[in-house]
């Protein structure tokens, strides 16, 4: 089995009166979709977002770095490093930029990462 495709990259997300998100979505979301120029057309894959620290994707948030997980192995050559995306949810409400490839299939830091490897040290 292939490990999942990992990128970082940076986005912006529309302010809600300008037609982004009504509300903010959480770290680990996985209703949000990239869309990204090919040469055969546009190509829409489907990811989970996180980030640093598990924040929330709030509506109107500039310059967020991300760290996508895709589920697509398609994914591999066509979201590559400073490639450029849109962010879907159902309407453009946001775009990004692909900042890198995340080698070896590390985790990127976050809350939910340090309580996973907290329980599994059997810290309380």
């Amino acid at each position: 089995m292939t490990e999942a495709y990992q990128i970082a990259a940076t986005i912006e997300l529309a302010p809600e009166a300008q037609g982004g998100l009504n509300v903010a979505m959480p770290s680990g979301t996985r209703s949000l979709v990239l869309e990204f120029k090919a040469n055969n057309g546009p190509v829409t894959l489907g990811a989970e977002f996180r980030t640093k620290g598990d924040l929330p994707l709030g509506p109107g948030a500039k310059d967020l770095l991300v760290f996508v997980r895709f589920w697509a192995d398609e994914a591999r050559t066509i979201a590559r490093p400073n490639k450029r995306f849109t962010v879907l949810y159902g309407r453009q409400v946001g775009a990004g930029r692909v900042d890198s490839v995340i080698e070896n299939h590390a985790e990127p830091e976050s809350q939910g990462h340090a309580r996973r490897e907290k329980a599994a040290s059997g810290a309380a």
